[in-house]
């Protein structure tokens, strides 16, 4: 029996939904993180800037790695938490 259905049975439909929603947060950030976008942030990060900027920010690796199609959805927040991880944060 699933730990979630104890706060079902008690009636705490907040706490039940409280934790779907981490447990699911979760799972969508270990599956987009993977070997494989690090290496593409970290590719994006060391190469030239958009045309019209002086340097990357991170919303700009963001959109970047959306258009370049390598994942549907990453935050700003992600991508600064990749790049404080791999401490590849050249001029960043």
């Amino acid at each position: 029996e699933s730990r979630e259905y104890p706060l079902l049975k008690k009636g705490n439909l907040d706490a039940f939904f409280r934790e779907k929603c981490l447990t699911k947060n979760k799972e969508n950030r270990r599956l987009k993180v993977t070997g494989d976008v690090e290496a593409r942030i970290c590719a994006i990060a060391c190469s030239e800037p958009p045309q019209g900027a002086s340097r990357w920010t991170m919303q700009a690796i963001a959109d970047e790695l959306i258009r370049l199609e390598v994942v549907d959805y990453i935050t700003d927040i992600t991508v600064c938490g990749v790049m404080k991880k791999t401490k590849s944060s050249r001029g960043l």
